[in-house]
């Protein structure tokens, strides 16, 4: 049976009626502000004052006695968490008022109360301005309150990790000037975020200030940021993580990052590598550097020989790779034995014997603890089960979109398709805790995988999975999976609830099994009959969520079917 739903501890529970109370307290008091200013006479105005300018000090005062009375009661290790409980709770209230808001468009008067109280709540997002607060992550609060809190960042002068979120989505500059006072009054950042609106005056002024506490920095997407920004990136030199996808550096600001960031261990997606490298080739010169990971270019995709080459003299401590195989450009994967310390492997295209994959696992297969193989070709069982002997100690492996079928096969080429001669079983992988089988695969490849994998906690399969009842059954035979967690199985034409109690008998842990809603052969009332039994027994069980159709979908329905191909753009028949 599966694990039993834990109680909420007491500080997830105080957490919850945070958001609850700030909920409340922000939305009356936007009823109470606004029904002040509706009855306010102008004589109770300060000289000069306007009546928009009387309600935000209204509001603020209210907003600051309340963060005073809120944070009284918080100690200061909890800054935190509260936080985000605050802005959770007025991220409640903004939806709840554009909820009213939709309701009454129609009448001006009512829709101009609504929106003004709406301002109130956005005032109210400065609950959370704190000298003690060390982080602030934007990332996620709605555009309307993030846009009043990128007015205050001034007041965050203790911060150490900053997500600023997307600004304007690199649409305008009307927040450049607001980030700037802002990171000119931050002396202690070790994570820094940005992306689209990100700049080179805004990385001048960013590390200047804390050149030397900076660890992470991600400006992608930021076409604004240039090679002068590469230049002020590399004052920054204990950096370990930088993000500069798609960013308006060209290859000479790249070669900067290279020779000035000699702690940097990660460059996210940092496709441009193989080009900054052949550059400082071309210098006569060379660079040793301490990156842990390469990613394929995003541009032309496949790479040479050469410079893979150059990528390991220059990256000796990789280990990790995504890299995308074309034997137009390359003959084989034999370099892949280059990369000593490789642990985790995303390949990408290529046939498994012609293009020796076989034999480059062969190599560094013990090395591995993460094996993606995606868009490979000839996978035949003997494929698995060399897997299954040359990778003992991955704990995730994964197939999408793969070739998987037995083939025909020439006595000539057993030598290059099992090179160490063993016999044809497969060995047990004991170290696997995830295993994705994300491709048109059948029984024979399915049930010898899962059966296995006696550890795994994590099992997804494809839509083109061919897994019925006695699939599972067979499956759990061989190996109780006794650890299992998850298993997602999007879609199934032949799967019963006859596999879903077998699976719920044997394996006490599963707390997922997704999605029901999409087995053919379960219809609506069996799901609910689980939900059901999961309720009533206090069991933690995922069984999904059904998707609810859009209103305008039914609407759609109704419609007659000639009409609908014109709205589609199609004739509509004689």
């Amino acid at each position: 049976m599966p694990p039993h739903r834990t109680a909420q501890s007491l500080l997830d529970n105080c957490l919850k009626q945070v958001e609850r109370l700030v909920a409340e307290i922000a939305l009356s008091a936007a009823i109470r502000i606004t029904d002040a200013i509706d009855r306010l006479d102008s004589s109770e105005l300060a000289d000069g004052e306007t009546i928009s300018e009387y309600s935000k000090n209204l509001s603020v005062d209210a907003a600051s006695s309340t963060r005073e009375l809120l944070f009284s009661y918080i100690v200061h290790f909890l800054h935190e968490e509260v936080t985000l409980s605050i802005l959770r709770g007025l991220e409640f209230a903004v939806q709840v008022k554009k909820e009213l808001l939709k309701k009454v468009e129609s009448d001006t008067t009512r829709s101009s109360r609504h929106s003004r109280e709406m301002v109130v709540i956005v005032i109210f997002s400065e609950l959370v301005i704190s000298r003690r607060l060390r982080t602030l992550d934007l990332n996620e609060v709605p555009k309307i309150l993030r846009a009043h809190l990128f007015d205050k960042l001034d007041h965050f002068k203790s911060l150490q990790v900053l997500k600023l979120g997307s600004g304007s989505g690199g649409w305008s500059d009307m927040y450049i000037e607001k980030f700037l006072v802002g990171v000119r009054c931050m002396r202690f950042l070790t994570y820094f975020s940005l992306c689209y609106d990100c700049n080179d005056d805004i990385l001048n002024s960013l590390t200047k200030n804390c050149s030397k506490t900076l660890r992470v920095i991600d400006v992608e997407m930021s076409r604004r940021v240039t090679d002068t920004g590469a230049k002020y990136l590399g004052r920054c030199k204990n950096l370990l993580k930088l993000h500069i996808f798609h960013s308006g550096m060209t290859t000479e600001g790249h070669v900067i990052l290279l020779k000035q960031l000699k702690k940097l261990r990660v460059l996210v997606r940092g496709d441009f590598l193989c080009e900054a490298l052949e550059y400082i080739e071309q210098e006569g010169s060379s660079v040793s550097l301490e990156l842990e990971e390469f990613w394929s270019s995003e541009e032309y995709f496949f790479h040479d020989l050469h410079q893979m080459n150059l990528v390991a003299q220059a990256c000796p401590k990789l280990k990790k790779m995504m890299f995308q195989f074309s034997k137009d450009v390359m003959r084989d994967l034999l370099f892949l034995a280059d990369f000593t310390l490789l642990t985790e492997l995303h390949l990408w295209g290529g046939e498994f014997y012609s293009d020796k994959i076989n034999l480059a696992l062969t190599q560094i297969g013990v090395q591995l603890n993460v094996l993606y193989l995606i868009h490979t070709e000839e996978i035949d069982l003997k494929a698995i089960i060399l897997i299954s002997h040359v990778c003992p100690n991955l704990n995730t492996l994964g197939f999408y979109n793969c070739e998987l079928k037995q083939r025909e096969q020439s006595d000539d080429s057993d030598i290059i398709r099992d090179p160490i001669h063993r016999e044809e079983k497969m060995e047990k992988l004991l170290e696997v805790k995830m295993l994705a089988i994300v491709s048109e695969c059948s029984e024979l490849f399915l049930i010898p995988l899962l059966s296995s994998v006696l550890n795994v906690e994590h099992v997804k399969t494809g839509i083109n999975c061919e897994i019925r009842d006695s699939t599972i059954s067979t499956i759990l035979a061989n190996n109780s999976l006794q650890h299992l967690q998850t298993v997602d199985i999007p879609s199934s034409a032949e799967l019963t609830k006859h596999s879903i109690d077998n699976l719920l008998l044997s394996c006490p842990k599963l707390s997922c099994i997704r999605d029901l809603n999409y087995w053919k052969l379960i219809d609506r009332d069996e799901v609910d009959d689980y939900i059901d039994w999961r309720d009533q027994n206090n069991y933690d069980l995922d069984l999904g969520v059904r998707a609810v159709e859009p209103e305008e979908q039914k609407y759609l329905d109704n419609l007659p079917s000639t009409v609908i191909q014109y709205l589609m753009g199609r004739e509509m028949d004689t």
